[in-house]
């Protein structure tokens, strides 16, 4: 039986920053905590510049690319690609990032710890 596993990190994506400008005051002018997150594969784009620092906006730019039609388009897509196998059994694995749900249709277990799961622990939807 083979498996697909969806991993997605930071090094898919191209990280943008900039100057955030407008209201905020001299830090939004000077320094570039605006943040934008190109997941490369998918083309999906998330972005954000309401924060202070670019560290909060980077987190929230990344959930807004995993939110975004293009990427559960894409993921869509990935997770529901046949996958033939020696015995021509078709194997799917449904990742929700989103809702931070994952259900592996071969086995019919579901698990909330996505994260764990992404890392490779797959045992604990087998």
């Amino acid at each position: 039986m083979r498996e697909l596993l969806v991993r997605i990190t930071i090094k898919d994506c191209e990280v943008q920053t900039f100057r955030a400008g407008g209201k905020g005051g001299q830090n939004q002018n000077v320094r570039e905590t605006g943040v934008r997150i190109i997941h490369r594969p998918s083309g999906a784009v998330g972005e954000s510049r309401e924060q202070r620092h670019q560290w909060q906006n980077k987190k929230i730019a990344f959930r807004r690319m995993g939110e975004s039609k293009k990427f559960r388009s894409w993921v869509h897509q990935l997770n529901h690609q046949e996958i033939p196998s020696p015995s021509s059994t078709k194997v799917r694995r449904s990742y929700n990032i989103i809702d931070r749900r994952v259900k592996d249709h071969v086995s019919g277990k579901k698990s909330s710890r996505i994260e764990e799961i992404l890392d490779g622990d797959l045992d604990i939807v087998r």
